[in-house]
């Protein structure tokens, strides 16, 4: 038997949110009921069962979605309706068994939540590899235009007027370099 506290302005749902087997094909629920005045009938589709003053109901049940609703009347009049969590049916080795929708979409939804976060921190990893592998792809080829850039400047009669020294044209070019960096312009510049 599965409880359900009815409120007004929300929809019921079970108090536990687990599968549960509906043993001979009936639904048994207890509910809560808001105001003990009244009838309040368990209703799904064109079929009401009356709740027992004590809140009790059984409700026939077979595969398929199950929508159901609680209808207070006083007098013979609709005084107040409240929508229940709908249940998903199905049957498991010849046992039917109810899964409760709401609390299985919000296990799906932390299940999906924990998948994204992790989908998100390996990207973020692989992002950071890419950019690092850039960096060093873009720090080479400074380099290589600087190695060209200083054999010109080395072997240029018009353009070395400064006589500047590798370092100082790198830096009036812009760039800043490591020694590492430096030592393979320097070199080749002394090749040209």
């Amino acid at each position: 038997m599965r409880n359900i506290v009815l409120k007004r302005g929300s929809v019921a749902v079970y108090d536990d949110g687990a599968p549960f087997l509906a043993e001979l094909g009936e639904l048994s629920l207890c509910f809560t009921l808001p105001d003990p005045n009244g009838d309040y009938f368990a209703v799904t589709g064109k079929k009401k069962y009356a709740i027992g003053k004590d809140g009790h109901v059984s409700i026939p049940v077979e595969p398929g979605e199950l929508c159901l609703a609680v209808k207070r009347y006083i007098g013979g009049r609709l005084v107040e309706s409240y929508a229940v969590e709908p249940l998903e049916i199905k049957s498991v080795d010849g046992n039917v068994t109810a899964f409760p929708e709401i609390s299985v979409l919000q296990k799906q939804v932390v299940e999906l939540t924990a998948e994204l976060k992790t989908q998100r921190e390996e990207n973020a990893k692989e992002v950071e590899k890419v950019r690092q592998e850039m960096k060093r792809e873009i720090r080479t080829l400074v380099a290589a235009f600087l190695s060209f850039a200083w054999a010109e400047y080395e072997y240029d009669v018009q353009l070395n007027a400064k006589n500047l020294t590798a370092e100082k044209f790198a830096a009036m070019l812009g760039y800043s370099v490591t020694d590492e960096e430096m030592e393979k312009i320097k070199g080749f510049g002394g090749k040209v």
